[in-house]
């Protein structure tokens, strides 16, 4: 860690110390601020400026910290929308991200389904099948209308494709058998978080009306979210959807009925930084955590307080190297197995080499 600077405003060092983004560019909130304004009044801006604006992966910590509530998250937002319209930010920095979400959209990965009807699934109707499955026993209650939609997101979905189906069978299962008026159907696709990290507000509009549409035609159902940051972009984007985390549900309506991996029983949480203000979310993780039988050892920066695994913003993208610099500090926190319930959190702990990242739902039980 470099030598903590102070913020002039607040005269601390609490988001210096907190954030290696603001250590590895060695800069406080107000002269981060004091350079964005500077880049902003230069027409082709500053390579040194725009690097370091795409490196923030607007997870908050620093106003979570900060004594006064200084933070750079909607700074960093709105200066990215600024570089875009523009023409100030560079094209490669977000170019696959927003290529991958494009497909997402596409035939070839999205769609949408009801529950499977009654009629469609009479051949699962029968002795043992109805006795010991609770998923067509959940098919045999279906009532036609569309209470729940899982929506796993882009990227559980494409990293771990083979637990989609079974997550969707157990939702169905569970949910039918203690609320049978309300159907389970399936939607695969992308909030349109990349663009919005990016700045791209002409590509917001297309990814939240598909998603408004398809609520709306399958008349309103609650959406079951996955991911963090999906949770995020329907809170700021589509406030007139009721979601709830797949890990409520699994807290209120049951685990699949696995075996409990064996191993060591103590575990430390790595909370995604889009939970930061759902306590909800926290509380049903620990909750079913301790259930299965573990300790929970809590990092400093949990909660409220997590910090980014690197992804956030599309940093894993415009710059790898502060990518790494998440990751490093994260995994020396603890020598613990550290558990996360986020798909994009996954992926950059194990890339950064951190040995047991069991993944909620599906590492600690198989």
């Amino acid at each position: 860690m470099k030598e903590a600077s102070r913020c002039l405003k607040c005269q601390c060092n609490e988001c210096f110390n907190a954030c290696v983004h603001l250590q590895r560019f060695n800069i406080t909130p107000d002269s981060y601020i004091r350079s964005i304004n500077h880049n902003e009044r230069i027409i082709l801006g500053t390579h040194h400026a725009n690097a370091m604006i795409n490196a923030c992966t607007q997870c908050g910590l620093c106003k979570e910290v900060c004594p006064v509530d200084i933070g750079m998250k909607e700074i960093i937002h709105m200066t990215r929308e600024s570089m875009v319209e523009r023409g100030k930010m560079p094209i490669s920095a977000h170019d696959f991200a927003l290529k991958d979400m494009l497909f997402s959209h596409s035939d070839a990965f999205s769609l949408v389904r009801k529950q499977p009807s009654k009629e469609a699934s009479k051949e699962l109707f029968y002795y043992p099948m109805i006795a010991f499955s609770a998923y067509a026993r959940g098919l045999y209650k279906g009532s036609g209308k569309t209470g729940y939609l899982f929506y796993p997101g882009c990227q559980l979905s494409s990293t771990h494709t083979e637990h989609i189906g079974e997550i969707y069978k157990h939702l169905v299962g569970a949910i039918k058998d203690k609320d049978a008026n309300n159907d389970v159907g399936l939607y695969l696709g992308c909030c349109g978080a990349p663009a919005d990290w990016a700045g791209r507000l002409d590509l917001m509009p297309e990814s939240i009306e598909k998603i408004r549409q398809t609520w709306e035609e399958m008349e309103e159902p609650t959406f079951i979210l996955a991911c963090s940051s999906c949770s995020a972009t329907f809170e700021k984007y589509l406030p007139m959807i009721k979601t709830i985390s797949l890990w409520e549900v699994f807290e209120k309506y049951g685990l699949p009925e696995v075996e409990i991996k064996k191993g060591k029983r103590e575990l430390c949480i790595h909370d995604a930084c889009a939970t930061r203000h759902d306590s909800k979310v926290h509380e049903s993780i620990r909750s079913i955590v301790k259930t299965l039988g573990y300790h929970v050892e809590e990092l400093e920066f949990s909660k409220e307080k997590a910090k980014c695994c690197g992804y956030g913003g599309l940093v894993a993208y415009a710059n790898p190297e502060q990518a790494c610099d998440f990751v490093n500090d994260r995994k020396q926190e603890s020598e613990h197995d550290v558990l996360v319930y986020c798909a994009m959190c996954k992926d950059m702990l194990v890339k950064g080499n951190k040995k047991n990242v069991p993944y909620f739902g599906f590492d600690l039980w198989k």
